[in-house]
């Protein structure tokens, strides 16, 4: 098994990648769940 530190952004440019990709994905879930359950209670 890998150490956890491995997987530990180690720089901020790191950093700012992971929260990209976490801002993005939240923004696609919440894009997807006003397009699929929004129209379910209208």
């Amino acid at each position: 098994m890998a150490d956890i530190s491995d997987l530990r952004p180690r720089n901020r440019t790191e950093w700012l990648e992971l929260a990209g990709f976490v801002a993005g994905v939240a923004l696609f879930a919440a894009f997807i769940v006003l397009v699929v359950v929004l129209p379910a209670f209208l």
